[in-house]
Formats: structure tokens, sequence, C-alpha cells
């Protein structure tokens, strides 16, 4: 911080003259309070300006323009291959099958939800009006209808041959469901400008990816149920 010299200075001559003013008690003694006082006032306000502590400026915090809050898929549970470990059980290991069956689309459901809420924040928004007309929320009704039929089915606590074929044929009907939305996705984002599109990318991404795992769920079911025994299947 700068020493003010010369406004310590202003201030001593100011008083020094008021002081004489008061002395010499003549006519101008009015008009040369006036002054000094006006004097005595800048010379206070400068040194108030040059000993106040100075702020440094702030700097703000610009967000990239490519940052879209509703790219945030960082909860999406990815299970690799839902069902996998089918391939590796035998058929004595039915009710193992049902618990790993159960867990990976338990998390299947999650990601539904993810999907679904991401997609629901778009909806209504202005220059998303299209994906109203789209019947996408008639779509993700009945993609979080059919996941959660599919929970219902996999919380059965024994297991059943018809209990798991169930189960395979409705992981199929919630991927063609996905399939339709995804469509409907990419068909919205067409000539779209880009801060448009860039939020239908990661929408798209995970829609796609949901409909992979509800296939590959019901292929290794299928896969599972084929190792029954005949004679259990024929009573079927």
């Amino acid at each position: 911080m700068k020493f003010p010299v010369l406004g310590i200075l202003a201030l001593i001559i100011s008083f020094s003259a008021f002081v004489f003013a008061a002395a010499s008690q003549g006519l101008s003694l009015l008009l040369l309070t006036a002054l000094v006082s006006a004097a005595v006032i800048v010379v206070f306000a400068t040194l108030y300006l040059y000993m106040k502590p100075r702020k440094e400026p702030a700097v703000l915090s610009v967000e990239p323009a490519s940052h879209i809050p509703l790219e945030d898929f960082t909860v999406w549970v990815d299970i690799g291959s839902p069902a996998e470990e089918l391939q590796s059980l035998s058929w004595k290991d039915a009710e193992l099958a049902l618990a790993t069956v159960r867990a990976d689309l338990s998390s299947l459901v999650t990601n539904v939800r993810l999907l679904n809420d991401r997609i629901g924040l778009l909806i209504g928004r202005s220059g998303f009006e299209g994906l109203t007309s789209a019947g996408l929320n008639q779509d993700l009704q009945n993609l979080n209808y059919g996941i959660s039929f599919i929970l219902d089915l996999v919380g059965v606590p024994k297991f059943s041959i018809e209990g798991m074929r169930e189960i395979a044929n409705r992981a199929e009907g919630c991927a063609l469901i996905a399939e339709q939305i995804a469509g409907k996705l990419r068909a919205f984002r067409e000539g779209k400008p880009n801060e448009i599109s860039v939020y239908i990318r990661p929408l798209l991404r995970a829609v796609e990816k949901l409909s992979s795992d509800l296939r590959a769920a019901k292929s290794n079911i299928d896969l599972f149920i084929g190792k029954a025994p005949e004679v259990q299947l024929q009573a079927i």
C-alpha cells in the first residue's frame, strides 16, 4: 500500500489555513471556513481511497460450451453381458441361475429409470417439441411397465422353467421398445443443430446399450433353459 504523502501535506495546509482564518476574524471568515471544510473532506476522501485495501478482481469460472448436465450417466450400471454367468452353470445350479438373473436384471431396472429421467427432462423443453409428438412418453411408460414386470418375475423365491421363459420373453419385449425409442431419437436428431443434438447423442448411446443388454439377457436365459432335462421340457 502506497503512503499518501501529498494527501498528508494537503491536510496540514488545510488545517493551517483554517486556523489562520479563525484567528483573523475578518469578513471572509465564513467563506474561508467553507473552503477549508471542503478541502478537509476532499483530503479525507483521498486518504480513504489510498488506504482502502484493494480486492483482487473475481475470476469467473466459465463452463465449457460442450458441458451439458444431461450427459451425466456416471451412475449407469455396466454389467457386461447380463446373465452371462448362466453359460457356465449346470442345470443343477438352477437356484443360483435365478439369483444371477435377479441381480443382473435388477441393475438394468436402475438403468431404465435413469434413462427415463434423462429423456423426461428434455420432453417439453424449447427446441425438443418433436420428442413429444414422436410419442416418446408412451414408449417410456411401456418400457417402465415392462421392466417393472420383469422385476416382479425375478423376485419369486423359487426357480421354474416357466418363470425363466417368461423373463426371457419380457426382456425381448423391452428390448424392442428400447429399439423403438432409439429409432425415434435418431429421427429427431437428423438436421438438428449441435446445441440440440449434443443432448440426444448420450441418450441414444444409453438406449442402444440397454437394448443390447436386454437381448443378451434373453439369449443367455434361453441357453440355460436349453440345458434342462428333456423330461422337464416336455412337461411344460
